[in-house]
């Protein structure tokens, strides 16, 4: 198979053995956890042979075999664990009798540990996708010269999910309320245990302190250069999965608050809402002036067409791969702050941000409206994308920092023996 979100490296002539363990797949890349995963499993098998154990944490995975690039089918050795999620009442109870936060709970690795016990030797890095897939690496007594996590900060995340209102329930605000101390804990034990905590931007790394280092998420550069041309100026684009809370609270603030504002004075615009996740039964499916696209082969299609792209997410952490993509394209970019955390971008520079409904609809009117502020806004956020964040520019910048640690090179890192 070939994807876009596998970076395209060259084997660096190393063979140590890495060790890759996720708690996801990495293509299809039709998100952003999953593009960042694929993004960085590329990077790896460009250094040496990778075995690749993915316990998937999704519900709905249907335990498929998992893809690989067929240009990577001779350095990634893929292994599918399915790590089922427990009942609500075994997670409750293991909840209320541990220290894990509700997710950690909920997720079973019994069967990817055994398996992880059975390559246990010979690796010289062991890089985990999560403080869960951490954690069932530890569980396994794996030990390698070089440790590293790759992890969204998830007591930002939460804490911030708290203050948004956003929690409904007495109990389910307290039950996070703990669970952010459980993840702040979580965070900085694995920030003080392994060799490296790859984060994707300096805002998280400033965040978690000692031991982070920042691994940008990244888009592959278009084979077209793009062009305002052609686009309809009257179609707002929404990107993401609407399987991941924050997108669907986002949206549903825009279309709620931000939309009446905008067809007050253009009835025309519409806004296109392309990624799977949404119940068939959600209220944005009815409401006039949004079309629910669902999940698409192609996103370059809509992003071709679309007069804006717009991120209205009101919480969370990390930072949007849906921005990214769009000045690769030349796409212009409303956001909100919060959405645009991260990738050290200003308003009016590479695009517009706003917080409130006025505001946001006001900056929308305006990438429609002035063709001239449009062309600088894209310009210089395609200069911005191909500076920090085109994928084979990250990953060499990885695969060159991976090299020059010492648990890699072979000077004393990590021992291959516990204290």
């Amino acid at each position: 198979m070939t994807d876009s979100g596998a970076a395209k490296v060259e084997p660096a002539g190393s063979e140590h053995r890495i060790l890759f363990v996720s708690d996801e797949r990495a293509w299809p890349s039709d998100s952003g956890y999953r593009r960042r995963t694929a993004q960085i499993i590329s990077t790896l098998a460009s250094l040496g042979p990778v075995t690749w154990i993915a316990a998937p944490r999704n519900r709905a995975d249907r335990g498929t075999p998992l893809l690989v690039p067929a240009e990577l089918a001779n350095r990634i050795d893929p292994i599918l664990v399915p790590a089922p999620t427990r009942t609500v009442g075994m997670t409750a109870a293991r909840w209320a009798t541990g220290k894990l936060p509700w997710p950690l709970a909920a997720g079973d690795w019994s069967r990817a540990v055994e398996e992880l016990r059975s390559h246990r030797h010979g690796f010289r890095l062991v890089w985990s996708m999560g403080v869960d897939a951490l954690a069932a690496v530890e569980r396994a007594d794996i030990v390698a010269p070089l440790t590293i996590v790759d992890a969204d900060l998830e007591s930002l995340k939460l804490g911030r999910q708290l203050a948004s209102g956003s929690v409904e329930g007495v109990l389910r605000r307290s039950i996070a309320a703990v669970d952010v101390r459980r993840w702040q804990r979580l965070e900085r034990r694995a920030a003080a245990t392994v060799d490296g905590f790859s984060l994707c931007s300096d805002d998280e790394r400033r965040v978690l302190g000692a031991g982070g280092f920042v691994t940008p998420n990244s888009y592959p550069a278009p084979a077209g250069s793009g062009s305002l041309t052609g686009r309809r100026a009257n179609t707002l684009l929404f990107v993401g999965s609407l399987g991941y809370r924050p997108n669907v609270d986002g949206l549903v603030w825009f279309v709620d608050q931000v939309l009446p504002l905008i067809r007050t004075d253009r009835p025309e615009v519409t806004v296109r809402v392309v990624g799977g996740g949404l119940a068939d039964d959600h209220e944005l499916r009815r409401l006039a002036g949004v079309e629910v696209v669902g999940a698409v082969d192609d996103v370059e299609d809509e992003l071709q067409r679309a007069g804006a792209a717009i991120v209205p997410v009101q919480w969370g952490a990390g930072t949007r791969i849906k921005i990214i993509e769009a000045f690769a394209h030349r796409v212009p970019v409303v956001s909100t702050t919060i959405g645009a955390e991260g990738l050290a971008v200003r308003s009016g520079d590479e695009l517009l941000l706003a917080d409130d409904p006025g505001g946001f609809a006001a900056a929308c009117i305006s990438v429609i409206d002035r063709l001239e502020l449009t062309e600088g806004l894209v310009e210089r956020a395609n200069r911005t994308f191909l500076e920090r964040y085109e994928a084979s520019a990250v990953s060499h910048r990885l695969a060159e920092r991976i090299r020059t640690m010492p648990g890699w090179s072979g000077a004393p890192g990590r021992t291959d023996e516990r204290p």
